[in-house]
C-alpha cells in the first residue's frame, strides 16, 4: 500500500468502515505494516471495522478482534 510509505515515521490510523471483502495479499500488507509500526515504537490503528472486515479476518484465520486494541484488553 503506498501510501503507507509516506508515513513510515508516525502514526497511523486507518478507518475500514468501506471496505467490503478482505484478501489474503491485502490483509499480509496490513499485518506486516502493523508489526513494523510496533517495532519502531509508533501506533498502528484500525478503526471503524466493518462486519464484512471483520469476517474476513476470520475467514482468513485472524481473530475478528485482531485489530481490534480495546477488545484485546
Amino acid at each position: 500500500m503506498t501510501f503507507l510509505q509516506g508515513v513510515e515515521k508516525g502514526p497511523v490510523t486507518l478507518s475500514v468502515r468501506d471496505v467490503h471483502r478482505v484478501d489474503a495479499y491485502r490483509l499480509q500488507i496490513l499485518i506486516s505494516a502493523e508489526r513494523q509500526w510496533q517495532i519502531d515504537g509508533l501506533e498502528f490503528q484500525i478503526i471503524d471495522m466493518s462486519p464484512a472486515f471483520r469476517s474476513g479476518l476470520e475467514r482468513l484465520g485472524l481473530s475478528p478482534d485482531h485489530f481490534d486494541k480495546e477488545a484485546q484488553q
